[in-house]
């Protein structure tokens, strides 16, 4: 069969109380080209997947199921799902958000087509926290990012309003599993172009709660979260031998540990990097991001935490 132009890749693991609305919010779409929903359903405890399964049933022209024998967690149902979309581009939705506008796809796809410069392009969403939704729009300022911006990994780009160019179509899984995640993909993306801002595109709504992967965390996991996510991206530049875009990324680790560290640590806030030596000092330890590997010597730096 002729691959779709646009797949639309959704993970979910008990997610019964939305699925439904992150699948019809696909299947209204209207467009004039092909379109595919790759669900990855993560062996879940719920009723989540006989709902996929009954959608997969009553459309076997536009859903493809994955099911699984075994709960993978997150990342690794993300790159499976996300391995199995053939088509040229790849927009993505969680099982507990959905989109809103039965034009979306049509949008980011005739946009995508006419501007080859550009890798991906987003729109706004809005949030829903206990059933309630928020009064305003996001991002509050929604904005183009050329590819240096882009590599920033800057915020407001929801995971229910990316559509990008395929970029692993061609066999480069390599890449797709070091970079897999929100943060790293966009990263990974900006080596192929800019990002586009939709403003026309109806907001898709992205769910906050007790059970998502991100809120289930506690705020200090969430911080310790975010600096492991910075420091994989500047070591996986640096192993790619793209020093311009590691040096980037440096700069914005940097950034990362002074803005999170006070909420890990309230005794020591203060941190030394020396760009040009790219050695990171914290308490005497010294790491060395250049000459050894990243992941031992933060290992060795958060045992010696009070988490």
């Amino acid at each position: 069969m002729e691959s779709p132009a646009v797949s639309v890749c959704m993970i979910t693991y008990n997610q019964e109380r939305f699925i439904r609305d992150a699948i019809e919010g696909v299947l209204m779409q209207k467009t004039d080209f092909s379109f595919e929903l790759v669900i990855g359903e993560d062996f879940s405890t719920d009723a989540t997947r006989a709902l996929c399964e009954s959608y997969a049933k009553d459309h076997p022209g536009i859903i493809r199921l994955l099911p699984s024998d075994k709960n993978h967690g997150w990342l690794p149902n993300f790159i499976r799902t996300l391995e199995a979309c053939s088509g040229t581009y790849i927009a993505t939705c969680d099982g507990d958000d959905y989109w809103t506008d039965p034009l979306k796809l049509q949008k980011q796809f005739d946009f995508m087509e006419s501007n080859p410069g550009y890798v991906m392009s987003y729109h706004p969403y809005l949030v829903e926290k206990d059933g309630r939704l928020s009064h305003y729009t996001r991002p509050a300022r929604g904005r183009d990012f050329t590819s240096d911006e882009l590599l920033a990994t800057p915020g407001g780009i929801a995971t229910a309003t990316k559509l990008f160019k395929n970029v692993f179509k061609n066999g480069n899984t390599r890449d797709l599993h070091r970079f897999a995640g929100d943060y790293r993909l966009n990263a990974y993306l900006s080596t192929f172009g800019g990002c586009k801002f939709h403003e026309s595109i109806k907001p898709a709504v992205r769910r906050v709660h007790q059970d998502a992967v991100w809120g289930s965390k506690t705020k200090r996991s969430q911080h310790i979260s975010k600096i492991n996510v910075y420091v994989n991206i500047y070591r996986l530049f640096r192993e790619n031998g793209d020093e311009r875009r590691m040096l980037v990324r440096l700069k914005l680790l940097k950034e990362e540990l002074e803005k999170n560290w006070p909420f890990i640590d309230s005794k020591n806030k203060i941190f030394v990097l020396n760009s040009s030596t790219a050695r990171f000092a914290w308490k005497g330890i010294r790491l060395e991001f250049c000459y050894r590997p990243v992941t031992n010597k933060l290992k060795a730096l958060y045992r010696r935490l009070r988490i």
